[in-house]
Protein backbone atom coordinates (compact mmCIF):
# COMPACT_ATOMS: atom_id res chain seq x y z
CA UNK A 1 0.00 0.00 0.00
CA UNK A 2 1.32 3.21 -1.10
CA UNK A 3 0.81 6.44 0.80
CA UNK A 4 -0.43 9.31 -0.43
CA UNK A 5 1.30 13.04 0.91
CA UNK A 6 -0.27 14.08 4.00
CA UNK A 7 -1.10 17.80 4.28
CA UNK A 8 1.23 19.21 7.13
CA UNK A 9 -0.44 18.36 10.32
CA UNK A 10 -1.87 21.16 12.56
CA UNK A 11 0.42 22.11 15.42
CA UNK A 12 -0.20 19.90 18.88
CA UNK A 13 -0.87 21.54 21.72
CA UNK A 14 1.16 21.22 25.00
CA UNK A 15 -1.50 19.12 26.57
CA UNK A 16 -1.44 16.96 23.34
CA UNK A 17 2.47 16.12 23.16
CA UNK A 18 1.75 15.38 26.66
CA UNK A 19 -1.04 13.02 26.26
CA UNK A 20 0.97 11.40 23.40
CA UNK A 21 4.31 11.01 25.28
CA UNK A 22 2.05 9.68 28.13
CA UNK A 23 -0.04 7.07 26.39
CA UNK A 24 3.18 6.32 24.43
CA UNK A 25 4.96 5.34 27.63
CA UNK A 26 2.11 3.32 29.05
CA UNK A 27 2.21 1.25 25.89
CA UNK A 28 5.83 0.76 25.74
CA UNK A 29 6.26 0.12 29.65
CA UNK A 30 3.61 -2.10 29.22
CA UNK A 31 5.24 -4.13 26.81
CA UNK A 32 8.50 -4.44 27.72
CA UNK A 33 6.76 -5.59 31.20
CA UNK A 34 5.09 -7.98 29.12
CA UNK A 35 8.68 -8.93 27.51
CA UNK A 36 10.52 -9.03 31.03
CA UNK A 37 7.85 -11.40 32.81
CA UNK A 38 7.81 -14.02 29.88
CA UNK A 39 11.74 -14.16 29.89
CA UNK A 40 11.53 -14.50 33.50
CA UNK A 41 8.49 -16.97 33.11
CA UNK A 42 9.77 -19.18 30.80
CA UNK A 43 13.14 -19.47 31.81
CA UNK A 44 12.24 -20.27 35.73
CA UNK A 45 10.03 -22.42 34.12
CA UNK A 46 12.32 -24.83 31.62
CA UNK A 47 15.40 -24.36 33.54
CA UNK A 48 14.43 -24.81 37.16
CA UNK A 49 11.19 -26.11 36.93
CA UNK A 50 9.57 -23.07 38.65
CA UNK A 51 7.36 -20.74 36.79
CA UNK A 52 7.03 -17.33 37.99
CA UNK A 53 3.90 -17.24 40.12
CA UNK A 54 1.32 -14.98 38.60
CA UNK A 55 2.88 -13.93 35.86
CA UNK A 56 -0.09 -14.88 33.59
CA UNK A 57 -2.31 -12.39 35.07
CA UNK A 58 0.10 -9.48 34.77
CA UNK A 59 1.10 -10.49 31.42
CA UNK A 60 -2.81 -10.57 30.22
CA UNK A 61 -3.34 -7.22 32.53
CA UNK A 62 -0.21 -5.32 30.59
CA UNK A 63 -1.88 -6.63 27.04
CA UNK A 64 -5.10 -4.79 27.55
CA UNK A 65 -2.80 -1.58 28.70
CA UNK A 66 -0.53 -2.21 25.56
CA UNK A 67 -2.95 -2.37 23.14
CA UNK A 68 -5.37 0.42 24.23
CA UNK A 69 -2.41 2.48 25.60
CA UNK A 70 -1.39 2.52 21.73
CA UNK A 71 -5.06 2.78 20.51
CA UNK A 72 -5.43 6.82 20.71
CA UNK A 73 -1.74 6.70 19.08
CA UNK A 74 -2.48 5.09 16.09
CA UNK A 75 -6.30 6.98 15.74
CA UNK A 76 -4.35 10.43 15.77
CA UNK A 77 -1.89 9.21 13.20
CA UNK A 78 -4.73 7.94 11.35
CA UNK A 79 -2.47 4.80 10.44
CA UNK A 80 -5.25 1.84 11.47
CA UNK A 81 -5.17 -0.93 9.25
CA UNK A 82 -7.13 -0.62 5.73
CA UNK A 83 -8.30 -2.12 2.69
CA UNK A 84 -7.87 -0.12 -0.49
CA UNK A 85 -10.08 -1.45 -2.57
CA UNK A 86 -12.30 1.45 -3.05
CA UNK A 87 -9.77 4.12 -2.65
CA UNK A 88 -7.85 3.54 -5.70
CA UNK A 89 -10.96 3.98 -7.74
CA UNK A 90 -11.89 7.03 -6.40
CA UNK A 91 -10.13 10.77 -5.80
CA UNK A 92 -11.23 14.26 -5.00
CA UNK A 93 -14.29 14.76 -3.50
CA UNK A 94 -15.54 11.03 -3.46
CA UNK A 95 -12.80 9.83 -1.83
CA UNK A 96 -13.27 12.46 1.26
CA UNK A 97 -16.76 11.14 1.53
CA UNK A 98 -15.86 7.75 1.73
CA UNK A 99 -13.30 8.41 4.14
CA UNK A 100 -15.99 10.96 6.09
CA UNK A 101 -18.65 7.84 6.35
CA UNK A 102 -15.88 5.41 7.42
CA UNK A 103 -14.74 8.16 9.76
CA UNK A 104 -18.01 8.48 11.31
CA UNK A 105 -18.80 4.58 11.63
CA UNK A 106 -15.27 3.99 13.47
CA UNK A 107 -16.76 6.81 15.94
CA UNK A 108 -19.93 5.34 16.27
CA UNK A 109 -18.29 2.15 16.86
CA UNK A 110 -15.67 3.43 19.51
CA UNK A 111 -18.58 5.17 21.23
CA UNK A 112 -20.14 1.84 21.80
CA UNK A 113 -17.30 0.08 22.40
CA UNK A 114 -16.17 2.42 25.45
CA UNK A 115 -20.01 2.83 26.71
CA UNK A 116 -19.78 -0.67 26.90
CA UNK A 117 -16.00 -0.65 28.93
CA UNK A 118 -17.21 1.91 30.89
CA UNK A 119 -20.17 -0.55 31.92
CA UNK A 120 -18.11 -3.46 32.37
CA UNK A 121 -15.43 -1.32 34.27
CA UNK A 122 -18.38 0.12 36.83
CA UNK A 123 -20.09 -3.55 37.39
CA UNK A 124 -16.21 -4.43 38.47
CA UNK A 125 -15.27 -1.83 40.42
CA UNK A 126 -18.86 -2.22 41.97
CA UNK A 127 -18.06 -5.95 42.71
CA UNK A 128 -14.49 -5.26 43.92
CA UNK A 129 -13.73 -8.01 41.26
CA UNK A 130 -9.63 -9.05 41.17
CA UNK A 131 -7.70 -11.49 39.57
CA UNK A 132 -7.71 -15.09 41.06
CA UNK A 133 -3.86 -15.83 41.99
CA UNK A 134 -2.38 -12.33 42.77
CA UNK A 135 -6.08 -10.24 43.68
CA UNK A 136 -4.85 -7.42 41.64
CA UNK A 137 -7.97 -5.13 41.52
CA UNK A 138 -9.05 -4.73 37.89
CA UNK A 139 -11.42 -2.45 38.08
CA UNK A 140 -8.70 0.33 37.62
CA UNK A 141 -7.34 -1.34 34.42
CA UNK A 142 -10.52 -1.44 32.95
CA UNK A 143 -11.21 2.17 33.39
CA UNK A 144 -8.23 3.10 31.50
CA UNK A 145 -9.01 0.73 28.79
CA UNK A 146 -12.29 2.80 28.68
CA UNK A 147 -10.70 6.46 28.94
CA UNK A 148 -8.42 4.95 26.09
CA UNK A 149 -11.46 3.76 24.15
CA UNK A 150 -13.09 6.97 24.95
CA UNK A 151 -10.11 9.06 23.89
CA UNK A 152 -9.91 7.48 20.53
CA UNK A 153 -13.60 8.07 19.79
CA UNK A 154 -13.30 11.77 20.11
CA UNK A 155 -10.35 11.46 17.74
CA UNK A 156 -12.57 9.59 15.23
CA UNK A 157 -15.48 12.29 15.79
CA UNK A 158 -12.22 15.20 15.28
CA UNK A 159 -11.15 13.08 12.02
CA UNK A 160 -14.81 12.79 10.90
CA UNK A 161 -15.59 16.26 11.16
CA UNK A 162 -12.31 17.55 8.73
CA UNK A 163 -13.38 15.00 6.32
CA UNK A 164 -17.01 16.08 6.33
CA UNK A 165 -15.97 19.58 5.87
CA UNK A 166 -13.56 18.81 3.12
CA UNK A 167 -15.97 16.87 1.29
CA UNK A 168 -18.56 19.85 1.86
CA UNK A 169 -16.28 22.97 1.41
CA UNK A 170 -13.52 20.84 -1.21
CA UNK A 171 -10.78 22.43 1.34
CA UNK A 172 -7.92 19.91 1.86
CA UNK A 173 -8.08 18.10 4.85
CA UNK A 174 -5.30 17.24 7.41
CA UNK A 175 -6.57 13.80 8.47
CA UNK A 176 -5.41 12.48 5.20
CA UNK A 177 -1.86 11.32 7.26
CA UNK A 178 -1.36 7.32 6.65
CA UNK A 179 -4.36 7.38 3.54
CA UNK A 180 -3.05 4.76 1.12
CA UNK A 181 -3.62 5.12 -3.00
Amino acid sequence: MNQTPASPEPPRSGLARTAQTAAGACAAIALASIMFLMLIDVTGRYLFNAPLPGAVEIIELAMGVCVFAALPLVTASNEHIRLDYLSNAVRGRVRALTNAIVATISTAGMVLLAWRIVDKALSIARYGDTTPFLKIPMAPIALFIALCAAISALIFLMQALRFWQHTITGTPSTAQKGQTS
